[in-house]
């Protein structure tokens, strides 16, 4: 797994985070949510972004990367993991 925090992330505190996953398809899904599925674990959002010439899609699929921390936070996630949502093949972590 390559992994890489973003701006405004917060902390890991020194002892790790041990929890399920909450698995959603999309921001949407999690933002229509209104159960307690993410409370104390962590999210992941699987969101695709779709590949374009004119990059509509980043703006798109960018919802889950500036959105989605806030969303989980209010439902009472532990943490947020965001499918990269770059369209390249590599596997370099990069903001």
């Amino acid at each position: 797994l390559i992994a890489l925090a973003l701006g405004n992330s917060a902390s890991t505190p020194p002892e790790g985070i041990d929890a399920e996953v909450a698995a959603y398809p999309d921001f949407d899904t999690l933002r229509a949510d209104t159960g307690d599925r993410a409370r104390g674990r962590i999210v992941f959002i699987d969101q695709h972004t779709e590949r374009s010439r004119d990059g509509r899609g980043y703006g798109f699929a960018g919802r889950a990367r500036w959105n989605g921390p806030a969303e989980a936070a209010r439902r009472g996630a532990l943490g947020v993991v965001i499918r990269s949502i770059g369209t390249d093949r590599q596997r370099f972590a990069h903001t």
